[in-house]
């Protein structure tokens, strides 16, 4: 019964989506800040210290970007210095794009102008990735994944200067990089892009936004629904397969804060022109309950739990932490321990969710504790697949916290044994768990591929399945 409502709930959102995409074609910046919100922020930014602070740290980076000289390199190795050096321009366009709407300032339309013009030269010289080995491979990047992340800054930076740019310009842009591009995700690896996976969901979230800055219904259109718009791909298909019923993200907390960043960028961008979407509605508001869990498996220092091959880098710093926290205040009301989290992010994103959350922050008492509850969290798509327990007890840094793992094998990161626990105590770590099964850049490990251990795991697991799926049909 479930499938079928959802099944019916998808049918109508594509004929709305049909019937309903009208966008003037001249409303742009509409992604994610308008040029009424860019006024705004440049107004009141003194008002509130984190908003004022997000801007100036904005313009810092950018003004020491804008003073070296404009580089496209030639596809290197993964982690090597034309990959990251590309990961920063894709940044600094989208960095430059947003002050450029806040203050209407042209050299920082100019600077996106520039470094695109760059990489119109370079992009149709371009084969496909030389070292991508067993991945998808993108041009730019080894694998397909780092070049829709690269497309969806990109289309926030081009969606901010889209007016500003002569016809000719876009043209050429439209030519050179975003089409050939566009035809990679959809056309050349269309499996990849329809994957249900972390890599599928950035290339719906590229697709999609650039389908919207460029009013391609198309494009958007296969970004719901998958490249042949019948729903067994695309960003909804992500959100119901992706995600436990109570936002559980299946690949682990780790992984949740890169996923999150492309899923609420690009329901921003679908709320803001697609409305009738609903898709802070959809699935029982399964957005926000992903940002949630997100939340809910963190340690009191904001360190994600470590379980899996997961790394005690990442923490709610993430950039698409920082970007949903504003969203998540925004859109579903602020929550205070949503607003605490401020005191260690620091940040909010530039526009009328960030500027309602440097508000509320403002009046939230500062002696306010975060107080994360105990909670159980299923796991698989349908809550019947295991799941993660927490226990904590105490407030702010002196919580104690106790994790329990019993879920998925989380898409192939997890660990082999699939169940094991952990224990927080006053500030670190007492049981831990042991860490990765791979490391990025290593030899012996496969330049950051996966063990044959994991493999073997994984086909085991599909071998059972259609094991499974045989004596279901035959007996």
């Amino acid at each position: 019964m479930t499938k079928l409502i959802n099944l019916l709930i998808l049918l109508f959102c594509m004929i709305s989506a049909e019937i309903d995409f009208k966008l003037s074609a001249n409303i742009h910046p509409s992604l994610i800040t308008t040029s009424e919100e860019g006024l705004l922020i440049n107004s009141s930014k003194i008002k509130y210290s984190i908003l004022d602070q997000t801007f100036q740290s904005l313009v810092l980076e950018i003004e020491d970007a804008m003073m070296s000289t404009i580089e496209v390199p030639e596809p290197g190795e993964a982690g090597g210095y034309s990959h990251e050096k590309h990961k920063q321009n894709y940044r600094d366009m989208r960095k430059a794009g947003e002050l450029f709407v806040i203050t209407n300032d042209e050299k920082y339309a100019k600077f996106v102008k520039e470094m695109l013009e760059a990489y119109s030269k370079l992009y149709p010289k371009l084969g496909l990735h030389p070292m991508a080995k067993h991945q998808k491979p993108g041009k730019l990047f080894h694998q397909m994944l780092n070049e829709a992340v690269w497309l969806t800054n990109v289309s926030i930076a081009y969606d901010c200067i889209y007016s500003w740019l002569d016809e000719k310009s876009r043209k050429e842009f439209e030519k050179n990089i975003f089409s050939p591009m566009i035809d990679l995700f959809t056309v050349k690896n269309s499996k990849e892009f329809d994957k249900i996976h972390n890599h599928g969901m950035w290339a719906c979230a590229a697709v999609g936004m650039y389908g919207i800055v460029t009013r391609d219904e198309n494009l958007v259109e296969m970004a719901l629904y998958g490249t042949k718009k019948t729903g067994d791909g695309g960003f909804l298909r992500q959100l119901d397969e992706l995600f436990s019923p109570d936002g559980y993200y299946m690949e682990g907390p780790y992984y949740v804060r890169y996923t999150i960043r492309p899923l609420i960028k690009f329901a921003e961008s679908l709320e803001r022109n697609l409305p009738h979407i609903k898709i802070y509605s959809y699935r029982n508001s399964i957005i926000k309950k992903a940002y949630y869990s997100a939340i809910n498996t963190t340690f009191p220092n904001g360190i994600f739990f470590p379980i899996n091959d997961a790394s005690k880098t990442m923490d709610i710093k993430a950039p698409g932490m920082i970007f949903g926290n504003s969203i998540i205040n925004y859109r579903y009301g602020a929550d205070s321990n949503l607003l605490k989290l401020l005191d260690i992010q620091k940040k909010v994103v530039l526009n009328n969710s960030g500027y309602s959350t440097s508000k509320a922050y403002s009046e939230l008492d500062p002696d306010y504790k975060l107080s994360l509850n105990s909670i159980e969290y299923s796991d698989g798509n349908d809550g019947e697949k295991g799941g993660l327990g927490i226990l904590r007890t105490g407030n702010g840094e002196d919580q104690s916290v106790l994790v329990m793992k019993y879920g998925v094998h989380g898409m192939g990161h997890g660990h082999f044994d699939k169940l094991h626990f952990l224990f927080y105590n006053q500030n670190r770590e007492i049981i831990n768990d042991y860490g990765f099964s791979r490391w990025i850049n290593i030899e012996p490990k496969y330049g950051g591929r996966y063990l044959p251990e994991n493999n073997f795991l994984m086909n085991t697991a599909k071998l059972k399945k259609w094991l499974r799926n045989l004596q279901e049909n035959e007996f």
